[in-house]
Parts: C-alpha cells; structure tokens; sequence
C-alpha cells in the first residue's frame, strides 16, 4: 500500500504552512488557518494562490457579492423577462434577501462547490448581471455555470464579455478541467453567445423541462481547458 503524498506552501493569504493531500491538487480548498479560499498547487515546491478576484475586463468588474447589492440583484432576479426560459418563476423581494443572505457567505471549497459573482458595470457603478458556478466530480475539475444579464442593458455585448472573462477564470484562473452550459433551445440570443465563445453544443434534451404549460427542449453546450482559446 503506498504511502499517502501531500502538497505543502505557504498559504498566500495568511502566510501560515499548510499541506494538502495530493489528491487536492489544483482545486481549491479552505486554509485551516484563515478559512479563506485558497488554491492548491499541481506540484510540491509551487506557490499556492487565492482566488484570482474580482475580475477586470475593459467595461465590466465580477466580483463576489454583496449585502448592499439587493436592490440590483431584485431588478434582475425579479424580471419576467430574465426567467422567460426558466421552469422556475421570478422572485419576490424576500427571495432575494434570503438568497443574498446564503450567497454572500459561500466559498468554493464549501460542501457545495458553488460561487456566485455580481457582475459590474464599471462606468455606471451599477450591479447588471450574476454569473455561477458549481463544481462537481470527485476532485471538482468540472463545473456548471450560468449568468444573467439585467434585461435593461441586453444588446450591449456585456454578456459576451463576461462569460469570456468567466471562461477564462475557470479554466485557466482556478484550473478548472471542463465547464457545461444549458439554454433553452428557443433561446436564440443564449445559442448565439456560447457558440461566438467557442463552447462546443454537445446536446439536444428534447421536452426535459416544463414551463408554463408546455415541455421546452433544452441545449448543452462545453468547452475544456485545452479548447479554451488563448487570446481569452
């Protein structure tokens, strides 16, 4: 039986040695010592790092959420018009808060996997979208994620611009081996931006989702690390 190896530096937030298994390699974990996000290196003798946040691209900032971005977050989550093509309905105010209230607090070492980001218009200072991901498989190399757009600043390229920057967060950033996307087939503006992003459409769900009376198709689009284009 062989001996089990383990990966040690310094945590790059509180400085304190950590080691981690080395089946922890390259995915993030919660420092023992700060509880922080923090990234295991692939290899002994490399430097850990945290989370590469927020993100900066020329018009938009990501970055983890806030209590004091309620009011932007219920614009979004409360539009019909952003769950047009969800099975799930709009939320009300005290949705909001509750779900807030759970997001703001999550790591993604948490159990979970999860992380939820606000998407920032840098000339306005105004919250306009979200973007998620969940990890999943045993060593979390492989993620789902999603975004939304506030339905008011539609056709301006922002969503293009943040699922780039967001590709390139999870599968170079945090090192991320694959990502998968779902829309829902009629959804020609969501079919449009995965494919002008590069993401491959892998599959076709036909009636997997119920929505207002009717049972819609879904698409499943992908892309891996390696297929992640290095101009991004």
């Amino acid at each position: 039986m062989s001996e089990e190896t383990f990966i040690a530096f310094p945590c790059p937030k509180c400085g304190n040695s950590v080691e981690y298994s080395e089946d922890c390699a390259g995915s993030a974990q919660p420092c023992p010592y700060c509880s922080e996000d923090i990234l295991v290196p692939k290899g002994d003798n490399q430097p850990g790092a945290a989370l590469p946040l927020p993100i900066e691209t020329p018009q938009l900032i990501l970055r983890k959420l806030q209590p004091e971005d309620s009011s932007d977050v219920l614009e979004i989550m409360s539009d019909p018009e952003t769950f047009r093509y969800e099975e799930r309905p709009p939320m009300d105010e005290g949705e909001v808060k509750r779900w807030l209230e759970r997001v703001v607090k999550e790591k993604l070492s948490d159990r979970s996997g999860e992380l939820n980001l606000g998407i920032v218009h840098r000339q306005e200072a105004k919250l306009v979208g979200l973007f998620w991901l969940q990890c999943h498989g045993s060593n979390r190399q492989q993620a789902v994620i999603g975004i939304q757009i506030n339905s008011g600043y539609w056709r301006r390229g922002l969503g293009y611009e943040a699922l780039r920057a967001a590709l390139s967060f999870c599968l170079r950033d945090i090192g991320l081996h694959r990502v998968t996307v779902s829309c829902d087939s009629r959804n020609a503006a969501a079919v449009r931006l995965f494919t002008k992003l590069g993401m491959r459409n892998e599959a076709e769900c036909l009636r997997d989702r119920f929505i207002e009376g009717e049972w819609a198709d879904s698409l499943w689009f992908a892309m891996l690390d390696q297929e992640l284009p290095q101009t991004t």
